[in-house]
């Protein structure tokens, strides 16, 4: 992270680039930079920013563990600090709700609790809901999403897929309460039922190959791209079912980036997506990180 920070600064301010590259007691000559050099070396070169502000906004770090946290949080604090005389130095770092995170400096915004996270909730559900026909429905889903927000767009469009084809009453009945429960039955039924409806849960668990050795593919490979994923899924439904279904599992892949993304969110029961990264990559991820949490 602070190699990529420094990059996005001495690509702004080539005066801060010479000055401190060439500086051989913060950079030494030879060896790789490690991560106390990088973070003395981003401290030193935003306390020479000047009358030059800098914003950094630094996303998900509940996906860290403790140390990394520390790790990233301690030289914010310390610029915060130390060398923030005239306020050009702002960090904005977001989390999920984390217990440990306390900063020394700045402020700690609790969004779900803001007024505005409400009026976005229910914008959002009166924007994206195509279902208009039905009385009640948008206020159901706002009652029923307990403010959150992944909640409202998983329901929403299963929603606008297949419909609401029961009364609301039956409705309210059947949506699950809760992020993990809306998961857990996602995964109890097939991807094409409605997940709402309690007369639709089979007396047997689906086929779930699929959906095991996707997301066991997405858990643990290292940045897995849209590329990459038919050869895993193809190799681990092979050893899931055995060779003589390697063919078939073979010609069923496509090579088109959209059937890629399709096969994606099929054998993931929606649960992961391909994000466009830099340079045209296109990574294979869940569509949040409460996903992985949940598994």
């Amino acid at each position: 992270m602070y190699r990529h920070l420094l990059h996005q600064i001495f690509e702004e301010c080539h005066d801060l680039r010479d000055e401190l590259l060439v500086d051989q007691k913060l950079i030494p000559s030879k060896g790789d930079l490690n991560l106390s050099m990088l973070k003395r070396i981003f401290t030193t070169a935003v306390s020479r920013l000047g009358q030059r502000w800098l914003v950094c906004y630094i996303d998900a770090l509940d996906e860290c563990d403790q140390t990394q946290i520390h790790d990233v949080m301690e030289p914010l604090e310390t610029i915060a600090r130390d060398y923030n005389e005239h306020g050009q130095f702002r960090a904005f770092c977001s989390s999920r709700h984390y217990e440990n995170l306390s900063p020394s400096v700045g402020i700690v915004l609790k969004m779900d609790r803001l007024p505005g996270h409400i009026q976005d909730l229910k914008r959002y559900i009166n924007d994206c809901l195509k279902v208009k026909d039905v009385p009640g429905l948008a206020e159901l889903l706002f009652e029923k999403s307990n403010g959150i927000f992944l909640w409202v767009v998983l329901v929403i469009r299963v929603l606008n897929r297949n419909g609401v084809p029961c009364s609301i009453h039956e409705l309210k009945e059947g949506l699950p309460d809760g992020l993990y429960n809306l998961f857990r039955m996602i995964l109890e039924r097939d991807i094409s039922d409605p997940i709402w409806t309690t007369s639709k849960l089979r007396s047997e668990r689906p086929n779930l190959d699929l959906f095991d050795v996707a997301t066991t593919w997405i858990m643990y490979g290292h940045d897995l791209t849209i590329d990459i994923f038919p050869h895993a899924l193809e190799s681990g439904m092979a050893v899931k079912r055995g060779l003589d279904d390697l063919v078939a599992i073979k010609t069923n892949l496509s090579t088109s980036r959209k059937r890629i993304e399709k096969t994606i969110i099929s054998a993931t029961k929606g649960l992961a997506e391909v994000k466009r990264r830099r340079h045209c990559v296109y990574k294979v991820q869940f569509i949040h990180e409460s996903v992985r949490t949940f598994l």
